[in-house]
């Protein structure tokens, strides 16, 4: 993920999230997760891939902590041209102790995993890695509704191929 060159290309944002969401359809519907989203159909620039991976990550992670019957909050929104997504759900708060090590290789919290597989501790790390190839960040924040939420935040990037 380390690349020095970004591929830079514009984008639909509500495209993108329907996408991601279509790859995690089998187990939404599994866990009959209720998904709210929310945002514009922003067209927005940026390494495509990077963002893809980033946001696949974070989804991945919200669909297998998610208990049954829970819920995942998506939504997105451009601020002075930084691309704001946040990927909240109904799973349990991670524990204190965690929230400083989350976003390490390998490192895996207190809170269990739902699903057949097992995940490996790479996805936070691999998703923070992207989104700051790009200038951004990724961050766990509070939710005024739900105990886990993260917020990347990803800015307009211009040109193609563009060195980093």
């Amino acid at each position: 993920m380390n690349s020095h060159r970004l591929n830079v290309q514009p984008l639909i944002v509500s495209e993108l999230v329907g996408e991601l969401l279509d790859a995690h359809r089998i187990i939404i519907q599994r866990k009959s997760l209720k998904i709210n989203v929310t945002g514009k159909a922003s067209e927005w620039h940026a390494d495509a891939a990077k963002l893809r991976t980033s946001l696949d990550n974070l989804l991945s992670n919200a669909v297998n902590y998610t208990p049954r019957n829970g819920q995942i909050d998506i939504s997105w929104q451009d601020k002075n041209k930084v691309l704001h997504i946040e990927i909240a759900n109904s799973g349990s708060t991670i524990a204190e102790e965690d929230k400083d090590k989350i976003f390490k290789p390998f490192y895996q919290g207190k809170v269990a995993r739902s699903g057949p597989i097992k995940g490996s501790g790479i996805g936070l790390s691999v998703a923070r890695e992207c989104i700051q190839a790009q200038g951004g960040t990724l961050e766990l924040i509070r939710h005024k509704v739900f105990p886990v939420c993260f917020r990347l935040q990803c800015p307009r990037l211009q040109g193609q191929g563009a060195a980093v």
